[in-house]
């Protein structure tokens, strides 16, 4: 600044230097703190979007000329090329000559923010549809605008979203602009912010007041992402930066890093304070030591309650000492936990006296000898006699042999069986990797997530009927994690999955060699949903592998459960204002009305009705429909007038009504 300064004075115009000098100060007085990064432009391939004239298109081959699609007849593109102008803005090249190429080769590119109207196409479901339960959808496509279409039909109603983004490492771990983006690319840690910062707004309008969003990264991004997730999030609604010890790395130079991290947030934590959430976690070593106790307690049939309690304590004695040998970790907080009253309940000696001191005094008299016992010396920790008296008929005082002892409350295992979850956990990452081996019969995946670890998380921070996002979803961990735990608990938790159908870095190069274009039959069958999601999905689910060898389903229960997979697909504005993309959209309208028995593929009829949602066209046969409908979530009104659209809704008090398709092209 001083240098700055000094080079200022040198300018002959008194004014203009003044000027500048004010200028340059107040600046130089406010500096921000926190992310400063280029916002750069990012392209998205529309693999499968119909090419239209005025579309900015590609080769499929590859390369970075842009071309303007002039006009699409009978299978031939007529393109121009076009240059990239000022913040992805695109100019004419004026002096090039058109070019005509078959449509098949080319396919349509837009910049983030260029405006879209994505839909789903069905491409197959596995499992079993359950009344009264949603159905999972897993979606194929590009994360920015399925998000964006999710805000249609899930604004602020996600109870939790989960992802593992690309941790930007450097080793072509994501595309960026159809390119690997590597670590001698200058804008790497941009890029990554940009595409970051895009999706994470977008999830946060998805998430519901007492939403929690939980993000996995490394150590390359993860001071970063904070800082970020600060700027979207708040700052206010950090909950934690949870520490993942997933092994060790031997061959360090320095410090053997194998952590990776876990960045918790609430979309407003106020709003969960409100209903008073709380995390809490069945303790290790709870259920084995009441095992211990009741088996040893049942055995002593006939003896005395304190014969059968002294048993008790003896076989739990030995199981805590066998922990403390083995498992040192997992009896921690647990080791006091060796007594057995006279009922059977295990539990510890607590402290009976007031946190601090200057608490109460007042006789408390021996069972026994009848006379008091002694005080603490820092007074009772109840507040008058009557309180404790309570306390004593309970049965949670323990009193010693004779009034020269101190007394004791009970902690009861019971009553102690749960705590919050620390911020510092271990476990071995390798696991993961072979029990993907195990569902698909082979490895084609390289680091999916812990299915375990996800369903601990989901178990801790979301309710049974939550609906859980991860719009990373790689090989389908979060997906399995749901259906998981609905079989353990019985829960109707909803995953909504998301992952586009990337290639591996060399697989890509292999397929064009070959001669495989994105888009091609070939292409799609080497990507990550095609080749990994779906068959794991679908053998979770049926209990059978895609070479017809079975797997033991552990979600084949009480409550079947189903998934319906889907592309992404792009809807015309024009054809959708002409009802000509039902098929497209209609899905849209199942999951906004809860993902509830069957998509309908519409008919003739003036109106559809399903088990979450019902569709009406036009207004004439509204009160029909209105006599029909018991508990759906909400009607939709096909009509290209407000007033039509008005005089429907009329006959639907007490239900939502949403007008289409104005509502949707508006979204």
């Amino acid at each position: 600044m001083a240098d700055l300064l000094s080079m200022l004075s040198e300018i002959n115009d008194a004014d203009l230097r003044a000027r500048l000098v004010a200028e340059v100060t107040s600046r130089g007085s406010h500096r921000p703190f926190g992310l400063v990064f280029e916002d750069t432009v990012e392209e998205l391939d529309l693999v499968d979007a119909p090419v239209r004239r005025g579309d900015r298109a590609q080769y499929r081959a590859g390369g970075p000329e842009r071309l303007e699609v002039l006009s699409v007849m009978d299978g031939v593109a007529t393109l121009r090329p076009m240059e990239e102008g000022h913040r992805g803005r695109w100019l004419r090249d004026i002096h090039a000559d058109s070019i005509a190429v078959p449509v098949a080769d080319v396919m349509v590119t837009v910049d983030h923010d260029s405006k879209v109207y994505p839909g789903l196409v069905q491409t197959g479901a596995a499992g079993k549809t359950s009344p009264g339960r949603p159905t999972h959808v897993a979606i194929a496509g590009e994360n920015l605008h399925a998000l964006r279409a999710l805000k249609y039909t899930h604004r602020a109603s996600v109870d939790l979203i989960y992802i593992d983004p690309p941790y930007n490492t450097g080793n072509k771990d994501w595309v960026y602009n159809d390119r690997w983006v590597d670590s001698n690319d200058s804008f790497r840690h941009s890029k990554w912010l940009a595409f970051m910062r895009r999706r994470l707004r977008l999830a946060y309008d998805l998430l519901k007041d007492t939403g929690v969003i939980i993000v996995a990264i490394g150590d390359d991004e993860q001071h970063r992402l904070r800082i970020l997730m600060d700027e979207v999030f708040g700052e206010s609604n950090f909950i934690s930066n949870v520490v993942w010890q997933g092994g060790r790395k031997n061959d360090s130079r320095y410090v053997s890093n194998g952590a990776d991290y876990m960045l918790i947030y609430a979309k407003d934590e106020s709003a969960m304070g409100g209903i008073d959430v709380r995390w809490r976690e069945r303790r290790a070593g709870v259920d084995e030591i009441l095992e211990a106790a009741a088996r040893a307690w049942a055995d002593a049939t006939g003896a005395t309650p304190a014969e059968r309690a002294q048993a008790a304590e003896l076989s739990v004695k030995q199981w805590q000492r066998m922990q403390a040998a083995d498992h040192p970790a997992r009896s921690k907080g647990l080791s006091d936990y060796t007594k057995i009253d006279e009922t059977g309940e295990v539990y510890r000696l607590k402290d009976i006296s007031w946190p601090g001191g200057g608490g109460p005094r007042y006789d408390v008299l021996h069972p026994s000898t009848g006379q008091p016992v002694k005080v603490p010396g820092r007074g009772w920790i109840f507040s008058n006699p009557e309180r404790m008296q309570q306390e004593i008929d309970a049965g949670q005082i323990v009193f010693g042999a004779d009034h020269h002892s101190y007394i004791n409350r009970k902690s009861l295992l019971t009553e102690s069986d749960s705590m919050g979850p620390e911020s510092v956990f271990s476990r071995k990452r390798t696991g993961a990797g072979a029990h993907l081996r195990t569902v698909l019969g082979d490895k084609r995946f390289p680091f999916p997530k812990d299915h375990e670890v996800l369903m601990r998380w989901i178990r801790l921070a979301a309710p049974s009927e939550a609906v859980v996002l991860d719009f990373f979803g790689g090989s389908g961990s979060t997906a399995e994690a749901v259906m998981r735990l609905n079989a353990e608990d019985g829960g109707t938790r909803q995953a909504i999955l998301v992952t586009n159908n990337e290639v591996a870095a060399a697989e890509e190069k292999k397929l064009r060699k070959d001669g495989h274009l994105p888009g091609s039959a070939d292409w799609k069958a080497k990507g990550v949903f095609e080749r990994v999601t779906r068959p794991r999905l679908t053998t979770i689910l049926t209990g059978q592998r895609e070479d017809g060898s079975t797997y033991d389903s552990p979600v084949d229960g009480e409550h079947p459960q189903r998934v319906e997979f889907f592309d992404l697909g792009y809807v015309s504005p024009r054809r959708a204002r002409l009802n000509l993309e039902w098929k497209r959209l209609a899905p849209l309208l199942w999951m906004r009305g809860g993902a509830l028995g069957d998509i309908p593929a519409r008919a003739d009829e003036p109106y559809v009705v399903t088990d979450g949602f019902a569709a009406l066209w036009g207004s004439d046969h509204a009160k029909a429909l209105a006599a029909e409908l018991t508990d759906q979530k909400v009607v939709f009104i096909v009509t290209d007038s407000e007033a039509e659209f008005v005089a429907a809704a009329k006959h639907f008090d007490g239900f939502e009504c949403r007008h289409l398709w104005n509502d949707y092209l508006g979204n």
